[in-house]
């Protein structure tokens, strides 16, 4: 992946947590391009390739909002990471809460990783580099 962009998909439904983590990225000096949807229906389309994300590329890495309307981040994270098509891919679970509860659901349910919003860029470079180390930042 050395040169190569690091495609990354943020599902996160606050705009204000989506310029602080696509702040918090840029700030870590990445080559990456951030694709957003804003809840978990919209993720689906995104990564089966429907609607207006026909075009789009398959991520290498997942940044999933925990609590989210429609569908929420834990039912996200478990169909994508029960099916064999998209289980590769690192899903790191983001969330404002307080309480390792919600938290350490997530991890039971086969996250790779979480942070608490807002993340920051040394968290994004450490798990970046642990699992794409050929990416510089």
């Amino acid at each position: 992946m050395v040169n190569q962009v690091l495609n990354i998909l943020l599902v996160e439904d606050n705009f204000l947590d989506i310029q602080l983590t696509r702040r918090a990225l840029v700030d870590t000096d990445i080559n990456h391009q951030l694709h957003v949807v804003n809840h978990g229906g919209q993720a689906f389309s995104f990564l089966f390739g429907e609607g207006p994300f026909v075009e789009k590329p398959r991520p290498d890495l997942i940044f999933l909002d925990l609590h989210m309307p429609f569908v929420d981040g834990n039912e996200v994270l478990h169909r994508l990471k029960s099916g064999d098509e998209f289980s590769a891919i690192p899903i790191v679970m983001l969330t404002a809460l307080g309480s390792e509860e919600g938290v350490a659901s997530s991890t039971d349910r086969l996250a790779d990783a979480y942070m608490a919003k807002p993340v920051d860029s040394k968290q994004l470079i450490t798990f970046i580099q642990a699992h794409f180390p050929q990416v510089r930042g």
